[in-house]
């Protein structure tokens, strides 16, 4: 009888460990399939980059790599705003019949030029440009801030290859 009891004991014993053991992987599953459903993702400011096709006027051939270091989250959507504000910046010269504003534009979509966005601008505010010509820093805050006026001055010093900021 003794051993009916000890054999009795011993099996619940191992059913306990077996049921705990599932649990624990239970719950471990439920933990990896419900992060991202709450919104916590391991997204990090990682390198993000998109080529935008500009429309100048009646051509369409004008490009510009837009890079910066956002998350998913922050990145998307930042490539068109900035599409957006450059072609309406310059349709805004266009129906003024500001000729010479708008061959800026031209001319500086002509070049290889290089948008970066930084959530924590070095130097100035808003923007920022090289004497290269071709590269403008934005300010990550200013996508959501007046970027077609902030285009427009930022341009207007690419154009020739002032290096400046606002």
């Amino acid at each position: 009888m003794n051993t009916r009891k000890h054999q009795a004991i011993r099996s619940i014993a191992v059913t306990q460990r077996v049921a705990i053991g599932m649990a624990i992987v239970a719950i471990f599953a439920i933990a990896i399939i419900a992060l991202p459903l709450a919104g916590c993702s391991s997204d990090s400011d990682d390198a993000k980059t998109a080529t935008i096709r500009l429309s100048l006027g009646s051509t369409d051939s004008h490009t510009a790599t837009v890079t910066g270091n956002l998350t998913d989250a922050e990145w998307e959507g930042v490539a068109n705003k900035i599409k957006t504000a450059i072609e309406g910046r310059y349709t805004y010269y266009e129906d003024l019949g500001g000729d010479a504003a708008m061959g800026r534009f031209v001319t500086v979509f002509n070049r290889s030029v290089t948008i970066i966005v930084e959530k924590t601008p070095s130097g100035y505010t808003k923007w920022k440009t090289t004497t290269d010509g071709k590269t403008l820093y934005l300010a990550f805050g200013e996508l959501n801030n007046n970027l077609g006026e902030t285009c427009g001055t930022a341009i207007t010093k690419m154009a020739t290859n002032t290096a400046d900021n606002g």
